[in-house]
């Protein structure tokens, strides 16, 4: 179908007989308990780093939340901190060395470094790493869990050639591999940079690993800069809606794709403390967006949207694609809304 050819005003009409429809009920109520089972789980996110690496400047930057304003874990030790996010189920663990938090936790706070899904580690990029940082990672390696190596507090070397050669010494004497290591300054020097360096690819890293069990949401719900993650959750959907829309099928089974639109707009909904227990709110936060002006302009950026991604050959697009692409910046918009 031809984008310029591409009639709002039909569009948007069956758009609301089907949200409205016994079937599309049935769709929202499937993923609707889904995503609530989702936000019922248990995350758990352990940071190790060395004294001074930056943890604390790491928590903030990423979750927005100073350590000393969320309740320790009982067991927990001066050294060894449990903390419970506060309205998630996100446990975090801060600790100097895995053996540290080994050796030191007890009771209910030392079940928590069997229950860590993900690894955090900080490097010092001042002193760099050294034999106790290359002990750490080896042990960390060694639970089988996914494990980031975080060369933090970028900011304070002086060249661009000396952050270079830090970087790749850094990689060589832990040898970890690219795909598992970012550069960062989470607190950055305020003469340098306002606001915390590198803090996309860290998310970004965390969302892969998580999407895989099942607990990025989570995850994004907690985060500081929630657009960030919520960027990555669009595109995620967007591609694979973009599975499902590259077969080619009749305008009238457009619907098929409602399903993952509707997850989408309840994780967005949720990521923003949206009640999605209101089916009724959520379905109409769906047809504020897509009505009028703003839905038209939701449809001009899906379709540079979908121009950006190489997904209009020519500038040609299946139908299919339009409305899933439509939906997935649709549901971008929500941000404002929510």
């Amino acid at each position: 179908m031809n984008n310029q050819n591409f009639n709002f005003e039909e569009f948007f009409k069956k758009f609301k007989e089907q949200l409205n429809s016994d079937e599309v009920n049935e769709m929202f109520n499937t993923e609707f308990q889904d995503v609530k089972k989702t936000l019922e789980d248990k995350l758990v996110i352990g940071f190790f780093g060395t004294a001074s690496s930056g943890k604390d400047s790491a928590l903030k930057a990423i979750f927005g939340i100073e350590s000393d304003e969320i309740s320790p874990v009982p067991g927990s030790t001066t050294d060894v901190k449990v903390f419970s996010v506060p309205n998630s189920h996100i446990i975090l663990l801060n600790a100097p060395g895995f053996g540290d938090a080994k050796n030191e936790l007890s009771g209910k706070a030392k079940e928590v470094i069997n229950d860590v899904d993900i690894f955090v580690y900080i490097v010092n990029a001042d002193g760099g790493a050294k034999e106790q940082e290359v002990k750490d990672y080896n042990e960390l390696k060694e639970t089988g869990k996914d494990v980031l190596v975080v060369l933090n507090k970028i900011d304070v070397i002086k060249s661009s050639e000396q952050l270079d050669d830090l970087i790749e010494h850094t990689k060589t004497i832990l040898q970890v591999e690219d795909k598992n290591f970012v550069t960062a300054a989470f607190d950055p020097l305020p003469l340098i940079m306002e606001e915390p360096y590198g803090l996309e690819d860290v998310y970004n890293w965390i969302m892969d690993k998580l999407d895989k069990k099942g607990k990025d949401l989570l995850f994004a719900k907690a985060c500081r800069k929630k657009d960030l993650v919520c960027e990555k959750l669009i595109r995620r959907y967007a591609l694979k809606a973009f599975g499902i829309g590259a077969i080619p099928v009749p305008t009238s089974d457009i619907f098929l794709l409602l399903p993952l639109q509707i997850k989408m707009g309840l994780n967005i909904a949720s990521i923003y403390n949206v009640d999605i227990n209101d089916k009724n709110n959520v379905k109409q936060l769906i047809l504020n967006i897509l009505a009028g002006n703003l839905g038209k302009k939701v449809f001009r950026t899906a379709l540079s949207f979908a121009k950006s991604l190489e997904f209009i050959p020519g500038g040609q697009i299946f139908e299919v694609a339009i409305c899933v692409l439509a939906g997935t910046v649709a549901a971008s918009t929500t941000y404002a809304l929510g």
